[in-house]
């Protein structure tokens, strides 16, 4: 039975555990006694034998290095250990480096590199959406797998079946970290600054502008900077800007922006006197490391979090502390979930030909990683859920899990549902996934909690909605689209009911 509250899906997983040979007692050590979770996570590379290439694409100079690069490459360097080790044959993956300089003219000769002299059937990387939008191409052209972890603006994989993404898009993380954020916040007045230099943060800024206008949020102020114009030293003084935001007195700050300027916006905002009890908002997670108590309070539209219990996510948190000395984060996160998906797709391809891969890593559906019951939608970007954090002592914490609604000043009613219909799942055991097809009633309206509970062969579903009781909204009908997984079952026929919507389904 699971529950959804706000945008936090903790999953767990049952497997069963075979004989074990000497190799696979080497998986269980790995995994530190979870070797259900670490089982079900590993693909064994049959099929393919020997060293198979691939590339990685990373920011080892310039102005990324230090924010991007570590959390980044630590993450693919665990996963391939771990994978690597497993194997019960001779395969072997192996990372080829290239510097991508922290540039879209480097991400693009890192790429022609790899796949001219190296012959490479997939790369990770590059960094960021403008280095992305710049080398994609060429490994579209060239017919090899290109994986960004970590770009986010919308359009991008979009642009050749050979593109794939880790990081969730702007359109599936903003918009419910807003409406999440405003239903508990209540912010009326806000302030924006973004870096007008980078289509990520302008992407971004486009989200949040359209959502807080949905909700009746007033923008009091935009301000601009350009961050490319920087080298890596990266001192921009943004108080000129900041001052005009103080003087309007906004009850919140959205940052659309790349990590090293996010920081140092935190830092002398809050060296100005801008308040802590006015939070910032970006849709990337900040630098608690180098923003320090100026991070504090921040509130990071995100899709994973250290301490969910997600697949192995608890022993991928404790190896990665044993080995870095340090807690990972989402970035790590990512990448260690995309070099397992790679490695999937290399198994289930049974071969190294990029165009096997590609085919084969389009097919994934609800595949169990660190980052959650992972999908990839028809364009090749990643499905997953969406958390919002807040940081709380110098850590992050999911926000909202402490505060409770006040119905006095919400609404919170069920979803008016037009459709649902039954996905049975290609899983041993199955495993059911309901789609169901509704709206919201107005721009204020979000999706509140979903919980469910069995009666023998019945499964009764409630999706509840929630908007505050005293704003005044536009009357705008938005159609979506809301996946509850099921989780397993024994063969049968079966009838679930969502908010009094019935659909029957059977499992052979």
């Amino acid at each position: 039975m699971s529950r959804m509250t706000r945008y936090t899906i903790l999953i767990a997983i049952i497997a069963a555990v075979m004989g074990l040979s000497a190799c696979e007692q080497l998986v269980q050590l790995l995994s530190d006694g979870d070797s259900a979770a670490m089982d079900n996570r590993m693909p064994q590379l049959t099929g393919v034998s020997g060293e198979i290439p691939i590339g990685l694409v990373s920011p080892l100079t310039g102005r990324f290095n230090s924010s991007y690069g570590p959390p980044l490459n630590q993450g693919f360097e665990l996963a391939l250990e771990e994978i690597n080790n497993a194997q019960l044959g001779d395969a072997r993956m192996k990372f080829i480096v290239a510097d991508d300089h922290s540039t879209p003219e480097g991400a693009v000769e890192a790429y022609q590199k790899l796949i001219d002299e190296y012959n490479v059937p997939v790369i990770f990387g590059p960094t960021t959406s403008d280095q992305a939008e710049a080398a994609f191409p060429i490994a579209q052209q060239n017919r090899v797998v290109a994986f960004s972890s970590s770009s986010n603006r919308v359009g991008l994989s979009a642009l050749g079946d050979f593109l794939f993404r880790a990081g969730l898009t702007t359109d599936k993380i903003i918009p419910p970290g807003i409406r999440a954020s405003h239903a508990i916040l209540g912010y009326n007045q806000v302030a924006i600054i973004y870096d007008e230099s980078d289509t990520y943060s302008i992407d971004s800024n486009e989200r949040f502008r359209d959502t807080l206008s949905q909700l009746g949020v007033t923008v009091l102020l935009t301000e601009t900077f350009k961050g490319d114009e920087f080298e890596q030293s990266h001192e921009i003084d943004f108080s000129a800007s900041l001052k005009r935001i103080m003087m309007m007195k906004p009850d919140a700050i959205f940052i659309a922006a790349q990590q090293p300027d996010l920081t140092e916006i935190q830092i002398q905002s809050r060296k100005l006197g801008i308040p802590s009890e006015v939070p910032f908002i970006t849709s990337l997670i900040s630098d608690l490391a180098n923003a320090g108590d100026a991070a504090e309070g921040s509130i990071s539209f995100s899709g994973w979090i250290a301490t969910a219990d997600t697949p192995g996510n608890q022993d991928f948190v404790e190896r990665y502390g044993a080995r870095y000395g340090s807690e990972p984060n989402a970035w790590t996160a990512q990448s260690y979930a995309a070099a397992y998906l790679v490695a999937e797709a290399v198994a289930r391809a049974q071969s190294t030909d990029p165009v096997v891969i590609r085919a084969a890593l389009a097919d994934i559906r609800d595949y169990d990683t660190v980052l959650g019951k992972f999908s990839f939608d028809d364009v090749g970007d990643a499905v997953y859920d969406p958390i919002v954090l807040v940081v709380k002592d110098g850590k992050f914490e999911i926000f909202g899990e402490d505060d409770t609604v006040d119905s006095t000043a919400h609404i919170i009613d069920d979803l008016p549902v037009q459709k649902v219909s039954a996905a049975i799942l290609e899983s041993f055991p199955v495993k059911v996934n309901l789609e169901v097809e509704g709206y919201l009633v107005d721009s204020c309206t979000m999706l509140h909690e979903t919980t469910e509970r069995r009666e023998g062969n019945t499964i009764h579903v409630q999706i509840t909605t929630i908007r505050p009781r005293e704003l005044a909204c536009a009357t705008v009908i938005t159609e979506i689209q809301h996946t509850v997984s099921l989780g397993s079952f024994d063969p049968g026929s079966y009838q679930a009911i969502v908010n009094g919507t019935i659909v029957e389904f059977e499992v052979q």
